[in-house]
């Protein structure tokens, strides 16, 4: 975080991944929230989608939290949502990945769900 706070974005990136190799579980949600943060905040759109679809918010996604969940996991799962939405925004209306009917229909029922998941976690 001081990397991060001195405007050192590539030396934050460094410290969270090692930190996250080092508690690859990382269950405080100390490391995943800002990692990802930061991935968006530097357009690395693939490394923040794997992180998205991985171990790691997998099961926080889904809303398997503790009964009290902790402001960091909340802000995790918060930013994860929102993430995964943008990511699916750009995939599918500005990009526009898919081409055949069927699939434009399921990735922007994909992208519609991603969207109230999100509103629903933080309706902001």
């Amino acid at each position: 975080q001081l990397q991060l706070a001195a405007g050192r974005s590539k030396a934050a990136l460094q410290s969270l991944r090692e930190a996250l190799d080092m508690d690859p579980e990382d269950v405080d949600f100390a490391v995943r929230g800002l990692l990802l943060c930061l991935y968006l905040d530097k357009a690395m759109t693939e490394e923040a989608a794997s992180l998205l679809k991985g171990p790691l918010f997998e099961d926080a996604m889904q809303g398997d939290l503790p009964a009290e969940p902790s402001a960091k996991q909340r802000e995790a799962v918060t930013a994860g949502c929102y993430s995964i939405a943008l990511l699916s925004y750009i995939s599918v209306r500005v990009v526009r990945e898919y081409k055949k009917p069927k699939a434009v229909e399921e990735a922007e029922e994909r992208l519609l769900k991603r969207l109230q998941k999100a509103h629903q976690q933080n309706p902001f």
